[in-house]
């Protein structure tokens, strides 16, 4: 331990204080020297070999009982030094889900999201979002704005128009969903897709704005 606190560190000093640590079984000294070797490793600009440090310690976390958020927090970690891991972000929705977090699980899933390629993907993913905002943390106008986002991106989902009306009379945000509605639809073909949201954009406008003349445009 007093060699810990002697700086500067080198990767070779950590590994083999780490190491005793370990064979110690004195985790926290363990974790803390690893902790100490991702900061090298960053000062090195070696982001890859710092993101593997902290899936060790992910890893050692993960096999104690009752330290699952321990664990949680160092894929977080990962994913500041990595935003783009996919490995991370799987392992650490899977962990946040057993453990019952369910608002760890959605700002993991939420600061994830701009790295998901496929727009298919990114709706369910908002989706998703916006069912765990809704069901587990009970933020309906959380949830509401989530499943916007995924509107637009696709409005053609008809499932993700639904919630997003449902949430919209649920939680009075009826200046919002005609807001959203403009917007969407001036990039949508015309046909019926375009004609359905023109309608309960009208309908919206008229029965719950109190707006006749923009229900009549």
């Amino acid at each position: 331990r007093r060699a810990l606190e002697v700086e500067p560190h080198s990767v070779p000093d950590l590994d083999r204080l780490s190491a005793i640590f370990l064979k110690l079984k004195a985790l926290p000294d363990a974790v803390k020297t690893l902790e100490a070797k991702t900061q090298v490793q960053l000062q090195m600009e070696e982001r890859e070999l710092a993101a593997a440090t902290m899936f060790e310690i992910a890893d050692l976390w993960r096999n104690q009982p009752g330290k699952n958020d321990l664990a949680g927090a160092a894929l977080e970690r990962v994913l500041e030094i990595e935003p783009s891991n996919r490995k991370a972000y799987e392992q650490a929705l899977e962990l946040f889900g057993k453990a019952n977090d369910w608002r760890g699980y959605a700002q993991v899933m939420d600061r994830f999201l701009p790295n998901l390629v496929s727009d298919d993907e990114k709706v369910a993913t908002l989706r998703e979002l916006g069912r765990v905002q809704e069901q587990r943390l009970g933020a309906k106008q959380v949830a509401f704005l989530q499943y916007c986002r995924a509107l637009q991106i696709n409005p053609a989902v008809d499932e993700v128009r639904e919630q997003v009306e449902r949430l919209a009379n649920e939680t009075g945000s009826y200046d919002e969903l005609a807001a959203v509605y403009e917007e969407i639809v001036e990039n949508v073909p015309r046909g019926p897709l375009a004609e359905r949201l023109y309608l309960t954009l009208a309908q919206v406008q008229d029965t719950k704005l109190d707006d006749a003349e923009a229900a009549e445009t």
